[in-house]
Formats: structure tokens, C-alpha cells, sequence
């Protein structure tokens, strides 16, 4: 860990093997200890080998999911006015919608993301970052306003309670380190109740292949490590998604149907002086 991650136009010669962890053995009150602590060793082995797994048998049902993806994908279809009236605004509080261009995410200092931006140009999709709702001023989620929008109520309705089983999940997974990890197991429970966790719904726009070929390097999203604890990716049927294998390959990550992509972040690294292949 960290795990590093790319966001590109699909390439489907591509595939890559990633570890599938079944939590179901942890989540089960009627498991046996041993049973709960091979699953939790399964998540760490796939931390510390490849830095992401396939996450199977998890809580958040696939209705759930697929309505996530529905109002997001609805969302990304209103008008350009609307969306941009509900701009991101602060780094304090990372809430809010970023369009097309705005962003260029990149592994390194200011210059080196300006040197990818310049060679490969700004990344192509847009955004809304949404967090807990009851922080107050100054860090307040941006929702679309019932006047603009027929499902507005209906879109943050869902985004909180999503929000909130990804957060019961994160801290799951969370638990699952500690015992792997020869801790007590609630030993980040005190960083992760709080909930201060980022929903983010991206959106790639349809763009024609010349896009691609005028600039080789343009990319949806640039290459990159999160800098959070863990990630939890939900992936479409249409896939993107990559990662760097040991030999320094980009791959492509495949859909699996009911599956959950998660990967190690920056801070998960710091917190477990961990790190990916050592």
C-alpha cells in the first residue's frame, strides 16, 4: 500500500487477477474466531500483495447499488446551469459538483501535475463530491434544489443513506485490519464513527476515439494513489478502471457482477506502516 490507479480509455485485450476476499465469514454471528480471523488475513494478504481485491458477499445489496448509479447517471444529465450552481467550493469541506477540464489528478509535486496537464491535458469527467450532512456551515453538501429537479429529494435522500452503508462497511473493513493486524479490533473505531467519509459520483462523458489519439497520453482520470484509508470503487459493466502490477504494467480491473473493488490508500499505509509487495 498505497495502490495506484488509472483511469483510462477502455482497453479490452487487458485483464488482471485480483484477490476475491468473501467477508461473509467475519459478518456472520454464527462464525467461529478462527473463521473471522482468516477472512480479515485474506483482506491484509490482498493489501499487502496487490493492493486491491474483490470484495464479495458484502452488506450493500445490489438494489442499492443500482439506484446509486441510476440517480447518478441522472443526475449527470441535467443542464450544465444547474450543475454548475452546485460547485465544489472548499478543500475544507470537498463538497460539491467539478466539471469537465477542472481537474487533473496526478502522482507527484505541483510541477509534475502541471507537466501531465500540459502533455496530456485536464481529465475527461466530472464529479459530485457529497459527505455527512449534519456538519454545519462551511462544510455543507450541495444538492440540487427541488425547483430545478423532479428527483432532487428522491437524489439526496439516497446519497445520505448510501453514504451511510458505505460507511458501515468502511468500518468493517476497518475492524478486519485490526485483527489481521494483531490489534484489538476496534482499534480504528475511533477514526472511522465519526463518518468523515467522501461519497464521490463520477460521470465520463461519451468522447470520440480522435480525443485519444490527439493527445496519446489523455486519460480520464490520471494515474494516482488515494489518500484516504480505503477506497470503495463501484463499477459499471463498462469498466476503465486499471491498475499497476508488479512490474510496473498498467492492467485492466474487470467487472465482477455483485463485487465491490477496494484498494489501500495513502493514510491506511501511514497507519499500518504497511506497504504494497515489500
Amino acid at each position: 500500500m498505497p495502490s495506484f490507479i488509472n483511469s483510462v480509455y477502455p482497453d479490452p485485450t487487458s485483464t488482471l487477477a485480483i484477490p476475491l476476499v468473501d467477508i461473509s465469514p467475519f459478518t456472520s454471528l454464527t462464525s467461529h474466531p478462527s473463521a473471522r480471523l482468516s477472512s480479515a488475513r485474506a483482506l491484509l494478504h490482498a493489501f499487502r500483495t496487490s493492493g486491491f481485491l474483490y470484495l464479495t458477499s458484502h452488506p450493500i445489496s445490489s438494489t442499492s447499488i443500482s439506484t446509486t448509479f441510476a440517480l447518478s447517471s441522472q443526475f449527470f444529465a441535467q443542464s450544465q446551469q444547474l450543475k454548475d450552481s452546485l460547485a465544489w467550493y472548499s478543500p475544507e469541506a470537498n463538497r460539491g459538483y467539478s466539471g469537465m477540464g477542472l481537474e487533473k489528478v496526478s502522482q507527484g509535486d505541483k510541477s509534475a501535475v502541471e507537466a501531465t496537464r500540459e502533455e496530456e491535458g485536464q481529465d475527461l469527467k466530472e464529479s459530485i463530491e457529497i459527505g455527512r450532512d449534519d456538519e454545519g456551515p462551511g462544510r455543507h453538501n450541495m444538492w440540487p434544489p427541488v425547483s430545478s429537479w423532479a428527483l432532487a429529494i428522491d437524489f439526496k435522500n439516497h446519497m445520505l443513506a448510501f453514504h451511510a452503508e458505505c460507511k458501515a462497511l468502511h468500518q468493517t473493513l476497518m475492524r478486519m485490519l485490526a485483527l489481521s493486524l494483531e490489534l484489538d479490533e476496534g482499534y480504528f473505531d475511533e477514526y472511522t464513527a465519526v463518518g468523515d467519509n467522501t461519497l464521490r459520483l463520477l460521470h465520463y462523458p461519451e468522447q470520440e476515439r480522435e480525443v485519444f489519439a490527439r493527445k496519446k497520453g489523455q486519460v480520464r482520470a490520471g494515474a494516482h494513489s488515494d489518500y484516504g484509508s480505503l477506497t470503495l470503487l463501484f463499477q459499471d459493466e463498462r469498466g476503465g478502471l486499471q491498475v499497476k502490477d508488479g512490474e510496473g504494467e498498467w492492467r485492466d480491473v474487470t467487472p465482477v457482477q455483485g463485487a465491490i473493488v477496494v484498494n489501500a490508500g495513502d493514510l491506511l499505509a501511514r497507519w499500518s506502516s504497511e506497504c504494497a509487495r515489500c
